[in-house]
């Protein structure tokens, strides 16, 4: 297959159960090595290795060393500093080994590593000594022909996620006084320990396009993140923006980068009940505002967020290596 001028190749997943068995201690770690196994032996064929998510990278990585492949590797990595900071799992293997330096030595080698936020950019060459000519920032991307804006009933508010770093219980408190329908896509334990009132309907793991639809009318869209140090909520976001839909978010790692406030979305503050509800009144009061929020936010989609300039993207940053290589 041949994009953007360059030529690519797709590994195939590893099927093999006894491996996946003998290998599963490593998988809290986010490695990956069946795959890495079933597909190293092109390793030394190609210009370039991308892997495409922090299973594939790490085990990619760790292969690669273990082997002395030299093959320039370029990997986008979506979820490693909440995994080394945040997640509750990385609290508990932190406690036997020291999980930074285990990063350290893997990734103190590897060619670009390609992440999704600046801020966490910023972090993980603080925190794995990565220089910054060996990490890029790439903008996420979305299905824009997927999710693209259609008519709908408005006839509600809407707030979505499944992850743990969603701050339902702070939405739920700054929405005790507003008059009007809030319905909340998430997880079965998203809620668990949340009293809801009347006004909330929850939706529980709705296909997708479902999802397409609710998003379709809802009057526009809430994201509230626990921490700022968050890569939570993300994809959620732009999916928002190509449905064309106003954003009320946490202002986080996961949300500086896609958001221009009062222009393309509105920031609030991680656990900021009084702000929120501000702004959720603001959208109410103003329907024309978020109409104009989301079609700005829509064509900030279309520009840089789409899944073309995302290949274009990643095609740009290949050619740019591979050049520098000879």
């Amino acid at each position: 297959m041949i994009r953007e001028g360059v030529q690519v190749d797709i590994g195939k997943h590893s099927s093999n159960s006894v491996l996946k068995f003998l290998t599963k201690p490593l998988m809290p770690f986010f490695v990956d090595l069946p795959d890495a196994i079933r597909n190293c032996g092109g390793f030394y064929k190609y210009d370039i290795l991308f892997s495409i998510s922090d299973y594939d990278a790490f085990g990619s990585e760790l292969l690669r060393r273990l082997i002395q492949v030299h093959t320039p590797h370029v990997a986008i990595s979506y979820g490693l500093t909440n995994l080394i900071s945040a997640s509750p799992r990385a609290r508990s293997i932190k406690k036997v080994v020291g999980l930074n330096q285990f990063y350290k030595l893997l990734l103190n080698k590897i060619s670009v590593l390609v992440v999704h936020s600046k801020p966490q950019m910023a972090c993980l060459r603080a925190l794995l000594d990565i220089p910054s000519d060996r990490t890029e920032f790439l903008p996420l991307c979305v299905d824009a022909d997927f999710f693209k804006p259609q008519s709908g009933t408005n006839s509600y508010v809407m707030s979505i996620g499944r992850d743990s770093g969603r701050d339902y219980g702070t939405l739920i408190r700054a929405f005790k006084k507003i008059d009007c329908p809030l319905r909340i896509v998430c997880g079965t334990k998203n809620l668990r320990k949340v009293p809801t009132p009347k006004n909330v309907i929850t939706m529980i793991e709705i296909p997708y396009n479902s999802l397409r639809t609710t998003y379709q009318d809802a009057k526009f869209i809430i994201l509230p993140i626990r921490n700022y140090q968050s890569l939570s909520g993300q994809v959620a976001l732009l999916e928002s923006l190509a449905m064309g839909k106003a954003v009320i978010a946490t202002k986080c790692w996961g949300t500086t980068d896609y958001i221009e406030d009062g222009k393309t979305g509105f920031f609030v503050e991680a656990g900021n009940e009084i702000d929120l509800k501000r702004k959720i009144d603001y959208l109410l009061e103003n329907p024309d505002i978020a109409e104009t929020v989301g079609r700005n936010g829509r064509k900030f989609v279309e520009d840089e967020c789409s899944l073309s300039s995302f290949s274009k993207n990643v095609c740009k940053l290949l050619k740019t290596l591979t050049h520098s290589l000879q």
